[in-house]
């Protein structure tokens, strides 16, 4: 199921989520890591490619640092240079200066620190086809599946989440929430419509009677066509086949008695 283009989507990384010593009162840890294929998020896998918030970063967007993803939980944010962003080779990273004076801050500071709280989560649109890609890849167990990679996106906020999207997965699992998807179809669903063709087009031949195979133009495509016979027309070709048969067999005989009468009048 393809997402809705503009739509807000979230994706969980069971990654890294620390809470620095008391005197700095910091959270941090990689909301997304890069090159990561995701779990089937719906008939697709998805993957980000290191550089897809670069764009996003550069433009200064006051990305804000939440808990759960509630707006009414900011625990920093990049517009009171509370909260740093940032790519590495790795990922996506942050650093969330908490606030010593809320007590919510507190707690939840302690909750990172004790490890209640790990996962780490970031919330993002994609605004167009030219920032995202779709293709086939196949898995470790040599199965095909449709691959989408987002190569440009908006980042909207990083969150310390409870609960992932999805609580299984390791440390290298990036995740999504069925809820951020619709049923529509699109691109993501051109390269399975492909290889569903492809299928058809090799049982299509397997089965075909004969083929019409033109003459090859350089520079040209070269289709070769299937065609199927009726069954008068598979009567006909046996019956044509069986007399070319009979004649060869006759042919056969009548030069095993020629030589006979050959040899017979040498002797």
């Amino acid at each position: 199921m393809k997402p809705t283009k503009g739509s807000i989507e979230r994706r969980s990384f069971a990654g890294e989520l620390r809470a620095a010593d008391a005197a700095k009162f910091e959270v941090s840890g990689y909301a997304a890591s890069f090159n990561t294929l995701s779990r089937d998020l719906g008939g697709f896998r998805e993957q980000l490619a290191p550089g897809c918030f670069k764009r996003s970063l550069a433009e200064g967007t006051d990305v804000k640092c939440l808990f759960n993803h509630d707006a009414n939980v900011v625990l920093g944010r990049v517009g009171n240079k509370t909260l740093s962003v940032s790519e590495d080779a790795r990922g996506l990273k942050f650093t969330c200066q908490l606030n010593p004076a809320s007590q919510q801050h507190r707690d939840i500071y302690e909750s990172v620190k004790r490890g209640d709280v790990s996962q780490c989560s970031f919330a993002f649109q994609v605004r167009s086809t030219e920032d995202e890609e779709w293709d086939e890849d196949k898995d470790e167990r040599g199965s095909r599946f449709v691959r989408r990679t987002i190569r440009n996106c908006d980042l909207l906020d990083v969150s310390a989440v409870t609960y992932p999207a999805y609580s299984e997965g390791n440390a290298t699992s990036v995740q999504a929430r069925s809820a951020d998807y619709t049923a529509t179809s699109a691109a993501a669903f051109d390269a399975m419509a492909k290889r569903k063709a492809q299928k058809i087009k090799e049982e299509i031949f397997a089965s075909a009677d004969a083929f019409i195979i033109p003459d090859y133009i350089e520079g040209q495509p070269w289709n070769v066509t299937p065609v199927f016979f009726t069954p008068e027309q598979k009567a006909a070709r046996e019956a044509a086949r069986l007399d070319v048969e009979l004649r060869r067999r006759a042919d056969a005989i009548g030069a095993e008695i020629l030589k006979d009468v050959i040899n017979d009048y040498i002797n």
